[in-house]
Parts: C-alpha cells; sequence; structure tokens
C-alpha cells in the first residue's frame, strides 16, 4: 500500500478542534461539539486536508517525505481560521460617542441627527483622510484581526457615500489583497446610508 506524502504535517496538538461534531475524540458534550481531537495532528498535501485525527494514527497513515514540512503543535491549540464575513475596515474615525449613547439608551434615529456621532462622522472623517492615510490605519486593523486569527475577511465600502470616495475604499481593499497573507474580498456598499448632501 502506498502512503500519501503529505507538504505539512502538524503534530501533537495539545487540543485539535475541527468543529465537526462527528471528528471529536472526547466524551464530553461541549467538547463533542468542538469536534475536540487531543494530540491532535494534519496532514496536508497541495493545499488540502489529507488526514485528520490523533498524531500516531495520523503519522501512520503518511510516509513523511524529505520536503515535508513539520510542525511540532504541543502546548497550542489549532483550529480553522476565523473568516469575518462583514466588515467596514477602511475608515477614519471612532464611533465611541455613539456607542456611549446607545448604552444610555438613547434611539439610533436620534444619534444619528447628532453633529458627531454615527456612520455620517465617520463618512466625513474618511473622506477628509488622504488614501495613504487610510491605507495605513486600515493595514492596524487589518493586522489586529490576523493577531486573533482571521484567515479570510471582506472589506465593504459605505464610509464614502460618493463615487471618488467609494472608488478610493475599494482601491485600498484590493491592494491589500495583494500584499498582504489574508484572504481579502472586497464588496461595493454604496448605498450603506443616505449621504448626507
Amino acid at each position: 500500500m502506498e502512503f500519501p506524502v503529505p507538504d505539512l504535517i502538524i503534530i501533537n496538538a495539545n487540543e485539535l478542534l475541527t468543529l465537526s461534531f462527528g471528528m471529536s475524540t472526547e466524551e464530553k458534550e461541549s467538547e463533542k461539539k468542538l469536534g475536540l481531537i487531543r494530540d491532535g495532528a494534519i496532514a496536508v498535501k497541495n493545499g488540502r486536508i489529507i488526514n485528520i485525527g490523533r498524531t500516531d494514527d495520523v503519522i501512520k497513515s503518511v510516509k513523511i517525505g524529505k520536503d515535508t514540512r513539520q510542525f511540532d503543535a504541543s502546548k497550542k491549540v489549532v483550529m480553522p481560521g476565523f473568516v469575518d464575513p462583514h466588515t467596514h475596515l477602511v475608515f477614519k474615525g471612532t464611533r465611541e460617542k455613539e456607542f456611549i449613547l446607545k448604552q444610555q439608551g438613547i434611539p439610533m434615529q436620534k444619534i444619528l441627527k447628532e453633529e458627531n456621532t454615527g456612520i455620517i462622522s465617520t463618512v466625513r472623517w474618511t473622506r477628509k483622510a488622504s488614501f495613504e492615510e487610510l491605507l495605513e490605519e486600515t493595514r492596524l486593523h487589518l493586522s489586529a484581526l490576523v493577531d486573533w486569527g482571521t484567515t479570510t475577511v471582506e472589506i465593504k465600502s459605505g464610509y464614502g457615500l460618493n463615487l471618488e470616495e467609494e472608488i478610493k475604499i475599494l482601491k485600498i481593499a484590493n491592494y491589500l489583497k495583494e500584499y498582504t497573507s489574508v484572504n481579502v474580498r472586497s464588496t461595493l456598499l454604496a448605498a450603506h446610508i443616505i449621504p448626507p448632501e
């Protein structure tokens, strides 16, 4: 019998979360729901998982080649990356004032009429910012998402609310798509709200 030669094998994961109910090796219901495998391993070939399970079982099912990259995940948790399907990552300014007003029970319609709150406030700040300023801020936002495990992100426009500014936002998203390890998708959301003008 010929065993597949993986490009990558991750072994000895303290906890391997498959997020597949039927994959768990554990008895507790909460651990089963996570598809938890203790001392887990994953074998990957051509970007696809070819085996997943306990380290001993996975190692027996493959042939480690001279070019197989090995990663020892002892004392680590291995899990799928997060997919964030709805962000407006390209923006300038903050909306904490709006957040505080919401916490005080003030209705959103009233908040939106306030001068320096809500989406319109962010639209004003975003329009004033240069391409370079927005690119740098967005890189920082994207870096934070990656640090927390995001592997795919959709970047929606929506803080430009006119053709020129929406295009600027989408150009930044497309730039990041080319120059980052994160899988970036961009979406035009020009009708986020009614423009102030």
